[in-house]
């Protein structure tokens, strides 16, 4: 395997001398006009192309002398320096190569391959979000809360989360093997699941006592907003005079999905989320758009495992009282607040960076920690949430609504 510290070398030995060249020039005349200039300006360039030369070096010396031949090719190594890199940022910036990038538009589509689980990062494991119901992932009884340790006996400690999809994703009908690690009863569990083509509702509705109607939405795809208006018609037709909107276990999706559903239960002009970057300057405030919107009286229910567009519409119904949230006592939602964008590559790929923070009209941050404290606590086990997330009644959906 040929090194390829030769041509690239000699190229930014060159790109170096040429913009210490007019970086001296630029300070000369700056100088010569009377400007004040950081001493520093040289430096950071110079360290710059330092830090280059030395990934250089070190990509020269593995595929000259690493033992295992097959691992040393350039194009894996750069994936590996570029997902490394980003890992030290967040566990949600990542670098996309060009077939995990047609995959992630895959899932914003609503369809792909796969198990059916959202997954994030706790304490360095892989801890599932919420599986889909319906899914491979609900139907062998994996639970939100799981821990994910191994897979195909190979520990996942430090993972990120595209590493993950990466070993989770798969044609359908093959198989992949987990390790578990179950919290709430400190037990460790083994499962086989057949991975198939994952389809992903968004919403289950019905009527409780004729005149309330409940809505789950399960996830914000990009029929979200469409299938919710589908499911409210459905409901006041059928004589609802308040409504339950379920958002538990929900683990977001896109932001247009989440203002559009906000859409539709608060008043025209209305704050619903912005978003800030580093520089104050690059802020964005979302607001309702629409004139018409449900009026009825609403409870919205969350738990610890509700996130990022779940979140922002909690946080935007709760800060206008237009909804009261009820929750679990002692819990918070999850608390992923941060806006990744995805930035197309020239090979194809992809960057997927965190660069700005949600905020609720009242300005809360809802990251980390932090999250959306439920306006009611009830005492609610752990255990009796995932029996009600695999309960058979959440897995019926009119047909007028899918």
């Amino acid at each position: 395997m040929k090194s390829i510290s030769g041509s690239f070398l000699k190229e930014h030995k060159v790109m170096k001398r040429h913009l210490a060249n007019s970086l001296k020039l630029v300070l000369l005349i700056l100088v010569l006009m009377g400007t004040s200039i950081p001493v520093s300006a040289l430096s950071e360039a110079e360290q710059y192309f330092e830090q280059v030369r030395i990934l250089n070096d070190v990509i020269s010396e593995v595929q000259k002398k690493y033992v295992d031949t097959d691992k040393v090719k350039t194009a894996d190594l750069m994936k590996g320096a570029l997902q490394g890199m980003l890992k030290e940022l967040d566990p949600h910036s990542n670098y996309l190569p060009p077939q995990d990038y047609d995959k992630f538009k895959d899932d914003t589509r609503g369809t792909f391959g796969g198990l059916g689980i959202t997954i994030d990062i706790r304490d360095n494991w892989l801890t599932v979000v919420s599986p889909i119901p319906g899914t491979p992932a609900f139907k062998a009884g994996i639970h939100a809360n799981d821990k994910i340790i191994k897979i195909e006996n190979e520990s996942t400690e430090g993972w990120s989360i595209q590493q993950a999809v990466e070993r989770l994703r798969g044609e359908p009908g093959t198989q992949v093997s987990l390790t578990i690690f179950r919290p709430f009863d400190q037990s460790q569990k083994d499962f086989t699941v057949t991975r198939d083509i994952i389809r992903v509702p968004n919403v289950y509705a019905y009527t409780i006592d004729d005149k309330i109607g409940y809505i789950r939405l399960i996830e914000f795809k990009q029929t979200s907003s469409e299938d919710l208006d589908k499911a409210l018609n459905l409901l006041k037709d059928k004589g609802m005079e308040s409504l339950i909107l379920d958002l538990r276990f929900d683990s977001g999706g896109l932001l247009d999905m989440a203002v559009e559903v906000c859409d539709k239960f608060l008043p025209e002009g209305k704050e619903i989320v912005s978003i800030r970057g580093r520089d104050e300057k690059t802020e964005r405030v979302f607001k309702d758009e629409k004139s018409n919107h449900f009026d009825l009286p609403m409870v919205l229910l969350v738990n610890q495992f509700s996130a990022s567009a779940s979140e922002i519409v909690a946080g935007a119904l709760q800060d206008y009282g237009r909804a009261v949230v009820v929750g679990p006592k002692d819990k918070r939602t999850f608390g992923k607040g941060s806006v990744q964008t995805v930035i197309p590559l020239i090979n194809g790929g992809a960057l997927k960076l965190t660069t700005a923070k949600y905020y609720t009209p009242k300005g809360r941050s809802i990251q980390d920690i932090k999250g959306i404290e439920p306006d009611i606590k009830v005492d609610v086990d752990d255990r009796y949430q995932i029996r009600l997330n695999q309960a058979d009644r959440l897995a019926w959906l009119p047909e007028s609504v899918g």
